[in-house]
């Protein structure tokens, strides 16, 4: 007998991280790019990372950004590979902007088509566009300069005001 599924309800803002041995900061930790012993990982410098304030920062990206365990993990991920193998940070709140950037692209409406014209790019013209570009200022500058808007003096001057 066919029958169909259920349809699938809508994603919640707030899904838990899968159940895993470590804890949720072991696991935002690690995500970051630390080995975290006892929920707390130390940087370069001695610093202690996974303190109660970056914990708190993680929760403000949940509950007021609206973001889901996946989409934090992903953002750290991307922040965290663009680093090219640099030092982890050393505060959580040092993801808050791109975690920010990510949210306001979740909550903005659908694309629309641009009103404005794309802009000619390279191709077989651009070489001839930017010459006929170059002749027009050329002329303008002439022009400016045969009708007096332009001044040229004709005594020699230093370039270095002597």
């Amino acid at each position: 007998m066919d029958e169909k599924p259920d349809a699938t309800p809508p994603a919640e803002p707030w899904s838990p991280p899968p159940q895993t041995d470590l804890t949720e900061r072991e696991m935002l930790l690690e995500a970051m790019g630390f080995k975290p012993e006892g929920g707390v990982a130390i940087t370069a410098n001695g610093q202690m990372l996974g303190r109660m304030s970056d914990v708190a920062e993680y929760r403000a990206w949940r509950d007021d950004l609206g973001l889901t365990w996946d989409e934090v993990i992903g953002v750290i991920a991307e922040v965290t590979a663009s680093r090219n193998g640099a030092e982890p940070p050393t505060v959580f709140k040092y993801f808050t902007k791109p975690m920010q950037r990510f949210a306001a692209l979740k909550a903005r409406g659908p694309l629309q088509p641009s009103d404005t014209p794309p802009a000619p790019t390279g191709g077989r013209n651009a070489r001839r566009d930017q010459h006929h570009r170059s002749d027009a200022a050329f002329r303008e500058t002439l022009r400016r300069i045969e009708s007096g808007e332009i001044k040229l003096g004709s005594g020699r001057r230093s370039p270095f005001g002597d």
